[in-house]
Parts: C-alpha cells; sequence; structure tokens
C-alpha cells in the first residue's frame, strides 16, 4: 500500500478503540501528553517519520502469538476486528474517521483481540509487523515512536 501523509506521522488504530476522540479536536495527537496516553492504553500506535512524503507500507500479520517486546513495539486492541494503517492526519478526531475522509490509508480485517505491532522504517518504505499476542496493557513507552 502506498500512503501519503503531510503531517510526517502514521498510525495504526481499530476506530473503535479510538470512538472516545471522534469530538476531540482534530488534532489532539499532537499534544505529546494525549498521544503517549492512547499508545500506552493500546488505542493507537503513531510512528514519527523523517518527513512529509509518500511512503510504501509493507503488512505482515501472524495469528500465532507473539511475547517479546522489541524497539517501536505496542500492544493494540482491536474491539471490531479493523485496524486502519494511513497517514495520522486520519485518525479519529475533529468530528471525522478513516471511513468519512478521502484518505490514502487502508483497513486491515483481522479477528478481535491483542496485536503486537512493530514498524521500521527503510527509506520510503514502512515495514509493518502485527502479531497475535495475550500479553497484557498497559504500555509503558516514555515518548512517541520515531522511525
Amino acid at each position: 500500500m502506498t500512503v501519503a501523509t503531510s503531517t510526517a506521522a502514521i498510525c495504526i488504530f481499530d476506530p473503535v478503540a479510538l470512538a472516545h476522540r471522534l469530538n476531540d479536536t482534530a488534532d489532539w495527537w499532537s499534544d505529546p501528553d494525549e498521544e503517549k496516553l492512547e499508545m500506552n492504553s493500546g488505542n493507537v500506535y503513531i510512528a514519527g517519520l523523517r518527513e512529509d512524503g509518500i511512503y510504501n507500507i509493507d503488512v505482515e500479520v501472524r495469528l500465532s502469538s507473539l511475547h517479546d517486546i522489541h524497539d517501536n513495539s505496542l500492544i493494540l486492541i482491536s474491539p471490531s476486528g479493523k485496524f486502519f494503517i494511513g497517514p495520522a492526519e486520519d485518525i479519529t478526531g475533529g468530528g471525522l474517521e478513516p471511513s468519512s475522509r478521502n484518505t490514502t490509508g487502508k483497513i486491515l480485517v483481522l479477528p478481535v483481540g491483542k496485536y503486537l505491532v512493530n514498524a521500521k522504517l527503510e527509506e520510503s518504505r514502512i515495514f509493518v509487523y502485527i502479531f497475535a499476542t495475550d500479553m497484557d496493557l498497559p504500555n509503558h513507552i516514555p515518548e512517541g515512536i520515531y522511525l
């Protein structure tokens, strides 16, 4: 998938997990404290990139359980079984959800559950790894994730 971002960030989240942010400001996630709160709660994965632009995203999903946390890893919840993967400017907020925007992001359908999500950047290619997990929340990130 190819994603265009004008905020130098990508996101991964289940829209149901962020439904409580629908009527928040559109850029609530640009506040580091709010970003960290939602990431540590397992509601969203936001990764800062080096710059705005067009990125190719390769996604690998494994439904076998993974129990190890690596750099840039977070546990995410998926109450609906649908993860949005796309530019961070399309995060739920400002009265809009990804389904109501003209976005370059995509919905990935998975079983309802918890997932360990990790990403890495190589030039203009982002590799996203999603593993089913039985690990417990909350996440414990001290600051945002930057690829």
